[in-house]
């Protein structure tokens, strides 16, 4: 009984660990009432950190890492990890923000041409995260998103963070740096989407 209750301690404060915190910091969200479409951009922050390292850095170790191990693996890597943001991981978000706001009647596209008001997603971290089978940790990311009429970009109508959504596939299969840091930008979708709709914004 007593190592039921640990495990399950455990399982709850893991839970708690890498739980995401999604937060508005500015505006409100009464300009989406009646809306059916809204665009989506995306970003990576200038200032963008990967771990420790700004994300320069991180490419340049990952890459002679690569190559100390075989000649022109870290070129391969480097096309790679610059492809995957609009190959993998924001392709990942419009997905499954639509799973749950295409329930409610709305539509997130890039270069949505019937919408009024934008979504822009910026990326100011990401924790790559690493599994080598005996060991793993999961991917995680920080996310800024503002809410702008799209013929007036600098009036900002509302801001949110999105602190720390973790990424990890079922059944430790993301070997793959991409595949873990896409499934955080899936659960910032899936979760922010469902903030929105408990809010009752539209």
């Amino acid at each position: 009984m007593k190592k039921t209750i640990l495990i399950t301690t455990l399982l709850v404060f893991g839970l708690c660990v890498n739980a995401q915190k999604i937060k508005q910091t500015n505006g409100k969200l009464a300009f989406l009432k009646g809306q059916t479409e809204l665009s989506v951009s995306f970003e990576q922050a200038p200032d963008l950190k990967v771990g420790k390292y700004t994300q320069e850095k991180y490419i340049e170790v990952k890459m002679d890492k690569a190559n100390d191990k075989e000649a022109g693996a870290g070129e391969k890597w480097v096309k790679s990890w610059k492809a995957d943001p609009s190959k993998n991981y924001y392709p990942k978000f419009i997905e499954l923000i639509n799973d749950v706001l295409n329930e409610e009647g709305i539509s997130v596209k890039e270069n949505n041409k019937k919408a009024i008001y934008e979504m822009k997603v910026v990326t100011t971290f990401i924790e790559p995260g690493y599994n080598v089978g005996v060991s793993r940790k999961n991917a995680s990311i920080n996310l800024e998103i503002t809410f702008f009429e799209i013929d007036k970009p600098d009036n900002i109508l509302a801001t949110f963070t999105i602190l720390k959504s973790p990424g990890k596939m079922i059944f430790g299969t993301d070997f793959d740096t991409g595949s873990r840091i896409a499934e955080a930008y899936a659960k910032a979708a899936k979760e922010f989407g469902q903030l929105l709709i408990k809010k009752k914004v539209f």
